[in-house]
């Protein structure tokens, strides 16, 4: 969120508030608010692993899980425009350790050299670390409308799947 606020030049306040209604619940990151609280528009940022991960993202069609999301969080919110903003930022100290420990035990155990470890874990480790690309490049959007057919179906689905779960309950 930092990140956006600083590309965007707006201060963006990460959102806590569970929002819920007869088919959905959330949290969505960002809400962009005009003058008088009412919502224009919902921000749900999604941060890759890695820059193989953010460039496959970028081109491939939004996820249908994050469209979803973003559907679900304007129906919830009575707003009718979101962006799914994908985000290529460090990987803080901890996420990288314990990368670098989960894949050295997987090498291991497939008993591959130490050379061949070490190679290996330059290459992710490198793909982890973003200096030498401007910040421009690090952020790609998508936008979104509210879709009532789509929603319409949505939620015709969670009723059902909702019988069902009782049903196999009871």
């Amino acid at each position: 969120i930092k990140f956006l606020s600083r590309m965007d030049g707006i201060e963006y306040v990460k959102n806590e508030e569970l929002f819920e209604n007869k088919w959905f619940k959330g949290i969505p990151d960002v809400l962009v608010k005009d003058a008088n609280g009412k919502i224009l528009k919902i921000i749900e940022i999604k941060t890759s692993y890695d820059l193989p991960s953010f460039i496959m993202s970028l081109k491939k069609p939004e996820k249908q899980s994050h469209v979803y999301e973003v559907m679900g969080y304007m129906d919830l919110l009575g707003c009718k425009k979101a962006e799914v903003v994908h985000c290529l930022v460090y990987m803080p100290h901890g996420i990288v350790s314990f990368e670098e420990k989960r894949l050295t035990e997987r090498y291991r155990n497939l008993e591959l050299d130490d050379e061949v470890i070490s190679e290996r874990l330059n290459k992710t480790l490198s793909n982890m670390e973003y200096s030498g690309i401007p910040d421009e490049l690090k952020i790609f959007r998508r936008s979104f409308e509210y879709n009532k057919v789509a929603m319409k179906s949505v939620k015709m689905r969670v009723t059902s799947s909702r019988k069902w779960i009782k049903d196999i309950h009871d």
